[in-house]
């Protein structure tokens, strides 16, 4: 009897995943798309992993947990909710872009820093617009995931995926699959990318041109901070 019960439930589920199999990996081939598109998370991301490979990893964690934060959101209809009262992602945006923008600032003033008095070579030394080599792990998480959590272009996503393939009665199981999926496909994408630049030729090329690298850092912060300021102004 429990075996033939067990069988109904997997037979139950299988259908619900096989019935929804192209709305996820749509949702999944958008997500990949999405993320290796460059933008605030990318610079987040760089940034820490060519100065230390745990404050890199650290960040990817963050922002992918972001990532499932969003999917939660769009998967319980939050994301939605919070698109019909625009005071709340009006909010959402200029905190985002305020944290961007003090990333940025901090970046220059670490640059000019650097350029009016060199330190000496020293790989452990970071810049003031991350967390310092001596910060815990889960100050690395949360600088990731407040630039996640403050990006319009994460809420403006979801938002869109929610509108196209998630529906009031999708099944929780393929609601499961949507959060738990995008967030194995991001946390695998963000820490290849930390792996990749807190190694090898690029972490050295950033070391010996420091002060330039931050100074690149600072401004791409800056412009993202900008054009979300733009975009809720105008």
């Amino acid at each position: 009897m429990e075996i033939r019960c067990y069988n109904l439930i997997f037979g139950v589920m299988m259908e619900d995943i096989l019935t929804n199999l192209s709305g996820l990996l749509t949702l999944y081939l958008a997500l990949i798309i999405g993320l290796v598109s460059p933008g605030p998370n990318f610079v987040a991301i760089t940034a820490a992993s060519v100065q230390n490979r745990n404050a890199g990893y650290g960040v990817a964690l963050g922002v992918s947990l972001g990532t499932a934060f969003w999917a939660g959101c769009a998967v319980t209809g939050i994301a939605t909710l919070l698109a019909r009262f625009e005071f709340a992602t009006l909010i959402v945006s200029i905190l985002g872009g305020a944290y961007l923008l003090w990333l940025g600032v901090n970046a220059l003033k670490s640059s000019w820093q650097d350029l009016k008095s060199p330190p000496k070579k020293n790989h452990n030394v970071q810049p003031k617009f991350i967390p310092s080599t001596k910060s815990t792990s889960l100050k690395y998480v949360g600088s990731g995931l407040a630039v996640q959590l403050g990006n319009p272009k994460a809420i403006l996503f979801w938002l869109a995926l929610t509108a196209m393939l998630i529906r009031p009665d999708t099944p929780l199981l393929v609601n499961i699959f949507i959060v738990a999926g995008s967030f194995m496909i991001a946390v695998s994408w963000h820490l290849l990318l930390a792996f990749a630049f807190s190694s090898g030729p690029l972490r050295k090329r950033y070391l010996n041109n420091k002060p330039i690298f931050t100074t690149v850092f600072g401004i791409l912060f800056v412009g993202f901070a900008l054009r979300i300021f733009y975009g809720v102004m105008w």
